[in-house]
């Protein structure tokens, strides 16, 4: 099947790259975006033996009894040497008469490979390195083949991804998601891998051996599955990880148990492409999920709402979930993530015990339950918690086998004393606001560079469509060892924004600046300080202020679709940054407006809403203070055209040097009776003509409780066209209102701006603002001021 499938991806290609000429291609066939691009002008062309050719055939040699991995690592040579190369590639079990071949295997299981009689370069190469080297005249006089040599499928197809890295310059970024709204939503899973190749004359390779191997044995993603997070474990993110030699997955399932149909039916299609290519997964759920989970089937463990973790019945229960899990899903290892269970602890109890024996408790009868179920299940716990530490109390109760899944750097090197298997989690994300695509090098360069001298794995968090830069440097140097961050940048920016100098100017001000502000990351577990504590300062802030300006621009003179989505996204990075230091609000607003119409057609996960609410916050507490400092300062007088229901009311008119308003207020300590109000009323006649009319003013309060109370209200000629609850509401917040209807029909009309009592109060002060009103005429092309008199 597997097979099949690539032929017709070929015949897709093929289509693809007869249609698209010049220097730069995007073959889309709708599982896979690739861009096949020209060299460089000033690369240089490597020595060696010519081992492909554009128009000549090059043959993929398979041994006789092929295992999946060997038959995958055929299939990808075949496919990408026909795009980037254009030689007329074929699978096939001898070299023939075909001027080119590429040998797959070793001595052991290639009669091909033990002919040439080469079996140099493997000795330390580990169970997933490999070797590589052409021969001139191999079987015969001008045949040039290529051999990637592997003890195993898996170490050959890893030397076949090898080959094109070297051969193409391939480079496989993860899935994203950047699809128009229109086209998409998250339940359908819109992702398709993201390529990036050269064009090649000729492919030439080393004539003696080159091994390669992972630096790091555990080289793992941890992807979100979960409906409140997205359902982000899909076939087209399992190919990525097979690209890029990934050699785990870690899946957060869904807290909810038991699964719905669908998200079963979608763990199990991503299951099914794993166990294709090899990849073992972890399944990982949350300790106890007692509340949440076991609970649905064992609602008798549940006491006033609440579940005791002391109670027996309540690990019972708790151990049929997982032990039904391991039964149900193909699967390699269970994780428990002790943080977040959602359940109450019965701390008086207890009787002194830490938590992390209550959890060691459980975790030791998860063991020997799944075990019965399936003896080679593999178990992780996520440790280094404030309740999940040290390592040294934690490996007195924990199996000496689990694997210590750390957080903190500077904790690893003790699990690593005590554990013989440890993973680092490895945060790619910028701040506990989200995940965005803010390179974050340095944290990620001392979490390799730790992991590689401790012998321990790298298993990062992934959110599939931001922070790619850190994710492909943690994925590269996972392979590769701790890369240097100014050559990885250049070489990722020539791949994956294109020729344009700016986004490398752009990553390198990022890097820069979050070089100071590596500790962002914070996480409610560890205590640290919440990120609002901690400000950008001015002139950092004003090179992420031209970092948006290069992204931006880059994007605007883009005509590389792909390229333009991903710049789109360093832009929006930029924008979400910005506001952690001082700005004025106005320049805050226009930049706000102009990344808003950049945006308006395309959703980039859960974060771009996160982000956008965020922002108008922000703006709106900033836009405030000015705007209400501005106005503190200016001149006060009574306002004309006051009318009150009810006592006490006080109104004025205030003019600043760049605002006006109408301010409405009323005293603390005072009643007043339902139904009482105060309004400002200005006459306004429209000129001839005039069809249509928009009212906008700026509301702000200081009201922010006790819903249904008091409410804000626009009329016009005595009709209410605009009503807000003033309680929650005292964002600085921009209204327009279409009061064509209303006005256009009498005029000169009258416009009041009111504040009114719909439930009587003994004691409550506040003060509302309209602030700027205008009356704005499209068809007269004029705007009507409403300025205090």
């Amino acid at each position: 099947m597997f097979f099949l499938r690539n032929v017709v991806y070929l015949f897709i290609f093929t289509f693809s790259i007869a249609c698209n000429t010049g220097r730069a291609a995007l073959i889309d066939d709708g599982r896979e975006a690739l861009q096949l691009v020209d060299p460089p002008a000033n690369r240089v062309e490597q020595d060696g033996v010519a081992v492909a050719e554009r128009g000549k055939e090059c043959l993929i040699i398979l041994p006789d009894n092929a295992d999946n991995a060997l038959r995958i690592a055929a299939e990808e040579l075949a496919k990408y040497l026909k795009i980037a190369v254009g030689a007329h590639t074929k699978i096939a079990d001898k070299p023939g008469q075909a001027p080119f071949a590429i040998l797959l295997g070793n001595e052991r299981n290639n009669r091909w490979i033990a002919q040439l009689g080469v079996t140099a370069g493997l000795a330390d190469a580990g169970a997933e390195g490999f070797a590589i080297w052409g021969r001139r005249d191999a079987f015969r006089k001008g045949q040039n083949v290529a051999v990637i040599r592997g003890g195993n499928g898996i170490s050959v197809r890893n030397g076949a991804y090898g080959f094109l890295r070297r051969a193409v310059d391939a480079a496989w970024f993860p899935p994203r998601i950047y699809y128009p709204k229109d086209r998409f939503t998250l339940a359908d899973g819109g992702y398709r891998l993201e390529t990036y190749m050269e064009r090649r004359d000729k492919v030439k390779m080393p004539n003696k051996p080159f091994v390669d191997k992972p630096k790091l044995r555990d080289r793992g993603v941890y992807v979100f599955n979960a409906p409140e997070w997205g359902r982000f474990f899909q076939p087209a993110v399992v190919d990525w990880c097979l690209k890029n030699r990934i050699n785990l997955i870690v899946v957060c399932i869904p807290y909810e148990f038991p699964m719905s149909a669908k998200d079963s039916e979608g763990l199990k299609a991503a299951l099914k492409r794993t166990r294709e290519v090899g990849i073992p997964v972890f399944f990982l759920s949350f300790t106890h999920s007692i509340d949440r989970g076991a609970a649905t089937a064992h609602p008798e463990i549940l006491k006033n709402g609440k579940v005791d973790p002391t109670e027996p019945t309540t690990k019972r229960a708790s151990v049929e979930l997982f032990t039904d899990i391991a039964r149900n899903y193909d699967i390699d290892g269970l994780v428990w993530h002790p943080a977040t269970e959602g359940i109450e602890i019965a701390t008086e109890k207890l009787k002194g015990r830490p938590r992390h024996e209550i959890e060691a408790d459980y975790f030791r009868a998860y063991v020997e339950g799944v075990r019965k179920v399936k003896p080679s299940m593999q178990f992780a716990m996520v440790v280094s918690w404030d309740y999940m530490n040290p390592a040294e109390k934690l490996a007195e109760v924990f199996p000496r086998d689990m694997i210590a899944w750390v957080p903190h750097l500077e904790d690893a090197k003790e699990y690593r004393k005590h554990f013989p298997r440890c993973w680092a989690w490895a945060y790619p994300s910028i701040s506990c606001d989200g995940p965005f695509p803010a390179p974050r090098l340095a944290s990620m360069k001392a979490f390799v560079t730790d992991a590689c001298q401790r012998d321990y794995g790298m298993v990062p968090e992934v959110f599939l469509y931001s922070h790619v830069v850190n994710i492909a440097y943690l994925i590269e140097s996972g392979w590769r060892g701790p890369l240097p961050i100014d050559d990885f940048l250049a070489e990722f920016c020539g791949k994956y924004y294109g020729a344009d100098p700016r986004p490398l100017d752009g990553l390198e001000l990022y890097t820069e600046v979050f070089s100071r502000y590596e500790g962002w990351y914070t996480n409610p577990h560890i205590r640290l300080a919440y990120w609002r504590e901690h400000k950008i300062a001015p002139d950092d802030q004003a090179k992420l202020i031209k970092a948006y300006g290069l992204f931006r621009d880059a994007y605007r003179e883009s005509e590389n679709p792909m390229v333009r989505s991903r710049l789109k996204e360093m832009a929006l990075s930029s924008l979400r940054l910005v506001p952690r230091g001082e700005i004025e609000p106005e320049k805050m607003s226009a930049m706000f407006a102009e990344a808003a119409e950049i945006f308006k057609d395309h959703w980039l996960g859960p974060e771009t809403d996160f982000f956008y609410a965020d922002l108008r916050e922000q703006m709106g507490e900033a836009r405030h203070r000015t705007i209400l400092a501005d106005l503190n300062a200016g001149k006060v007088v009574p306002p004309r055209g006051l009318s009150v229901v009810g006592e006490h009311w006080r109104a004025a008119a205030i003019t600043g040097n760049k605002h006006s308003a109408y301010r409405i207020s009323f005293p603390a300590k005072t009643p007043a009776a339902a139904g009482d109000f105060a309004q400002v009323s200005r006459a306004v006649e429209l000129p001839p003509g005039a069809q249509n009319a928009l009212l906008r003013f700026t509301i702000n309060d200081d009201i922010d409780q006790h819903a249904e109370y008091i409410f804000e209200q626009v009329v016009v000629n005595g009709q209410v066209v605009w009503e807000r609850d003033a309680a929650g509401s005292n964002d600085a917040g921009l209204q327009e209102i279409d009061v064509s209807k209303e006005i256009v029909a009498k005029t000169p009309a009258e416009i009041a701006f009111r504040v009114v009592e719909k439930k009587g109060v003994s004691n409550w002060a506040f003060s509302v603002w309209y602030i700027d009103p205008q009356l704005v005429l499209p068809d007269n092309q004029m705007r009507i001021e409403l300025k205090p008199q």
